[in-house]
């Protein structure tokens, strides 16, 4: 099933993405969202430049909402844009929970997590699944909400993918 098709039949789905690529199948998943208000929680590239990215593409970042886990990590800006949430560090994964959280409240429908794989470099897997069980129980209270999680291929074959692809409603590899 393509991931257009899933996000209106699933609250929680897992985005199995090849490294090989990487940015480009993410890039290209986005797109086919078109239309659609996205949260988009980055954890490995500036808001910046995945704006920078994302226009190039031909996104349109006025359907974005970025919640930036590394920006604030690296320097401190002098202007956050208003479509931007910064989070101290991909290592602040309650202050992350609380913005995401925030975010489906007041706004929904959709929320991008790119990516598991780069939070599992910051944070032990008991914690990550956490994270996730949490976040998946709150995006089915407030349902239609649909919430987005990718990992790489290549963390398939470990025991975190297996305790993560049970709380999802589809898993997809693309």
């Amino acid at each position: 099933m393509s991931l257009k098709k899933a996000v209106y039949k699933n609250n929680v789905i897992l985005l199995v993405v090849p490294n090989k690529d990487y940015n480009k199948i993410i890039l290209r998943q986005i797109k086919s969202l078109k239309g659609k208000k996205v949260c988009y929680v980055t954890t490995n590239k500036g808001h910046n430049a995945l704006v920078s990215s994302f226009e190039k593409n031909n996104i349109n970042v006025k359907d974005f909402f970025f919640i930036d886990c590394v920006t604030a990590s690296i320097t401190k800006p002098k202007i956050v844009p208003p479509n931007c949430k910064l989070i101290s560090s991909p290592k602040a994964l309650t202050e992350l929970s609380i913005a995401v959280n925030k975010y489906i409240e007041l706004h929904a429908p959709l929320i991008f997590i790119d990516s598991l794989s780069n939070l599992l470099v910051y944070h032990k897997p008991r914690a990550l699944i956490n994270f996730v069980h949490n976040l998946a129980n709150k995006v089915r209270e407030c349902s239609p909400v649909v919430i987005v999680l990718t990992i790489a291929k290549e963390d398939k074959k470990s025991d975190f993918f297996k305790k993560i692809q049970v709380v999802a409603d589809e898993v997809i590899e693309v």
